[in-house]
């Protein structure tokens, strides 16, 4: 496969983004194996807890929404900004 030069390569998921960022912010020395697992261990129970969500009530933005509220925001994201 080729690469354009100068163009970052397509991480193969969310997950993998977030624990590469992860290492490179913090740095190999603080973002050890076992500080890698366990942001990801944390990832996958948040991406569980919203698939989960998403599947009894409808993903919000998706048009999938069984909510019956006459109020078009969805009902995780705040009323108003602090």
């Amino acid at each position: 496969m080729s690469r354009t030069p100068g163009r970052r390569r397509i991480h193969s998921s969310p997950a993998d983004s977030l624990l590469r960022s992860i290492r490179e912010v913090l740095g190999a020395e603080i973002a050890t194996g076992e500080v890698l697992a366990a942001w990801g261990a944390a990832y996958q129970q948040l991406a569980e807890l919203l698939i989960s969500r998403c599947s009894r009530n409808g993903c919000p933005g998706s048009g999938t929404s069984t909510s019956t509220s006459s109020d078009p925001r969805p009902s995780w994201r705040p009323s108003s900004a602090p």
